[in-house]
């Protein structure tokens, strides 16, 4: 390679980082949704044979290792509530100095009013569970 060939490539790999980096800077905050909020974390889908799997979701945000998991989180939640789940379960969270990405599984469970999920087995009607 020429020396005016590695000197296009430098700034252009220059230029990649520089726009990634103000993307990340610029970034706004999210917003957890009205929805959203319904949706809480729980560990062991496999103890609620009542709650129907939705699907698998991914978020990742650029806003830094402070701030970054809890907005990955909303994002995440957010995404969840749309498709009317209300339980997510986390698989992976990874967080380093510029990215958090934050991998889980969505459920849709019968809720109480008071927001615990449902036990609706045969056995036990009406029971309800945390």
């Amino acid at each position: 390679m020429n020396w005016m060939k590695k000197r296009s490539l430098a700034i252009l790999w220059i230029s990649s980082l520089s726009i990634l980096f103000l993307e990340s800077c610029l970034q706004s905050a999210f917003v957890l949704t009205a929805e959203g909020k319904q949706v809480q974390l729980f560990h062991h889908p496999e103890e609620y044979p009542q709650c129907i799997f939705i699907d698998s979701f991914r978020a990742m945000t650029l806003t830094g290792r402070d701030n970054s998991y809890q907005q990955a989180l909303i994002k995440i939640k957010n995404r969840v509530a749309v498709y009317e789940g209300n339980r997510l379960k986390i698989s992976t969270s990874d967080t380093d100095d510029l990215v958090t990405t934050i991998t889980g599984e969505g459920y849709r469970c019968p809720v109480t009013p008071e927001g615990s999920i449902q036990d609706v087995s045969v056995d036990s009607k009406y029971q309800i569970t945390q």
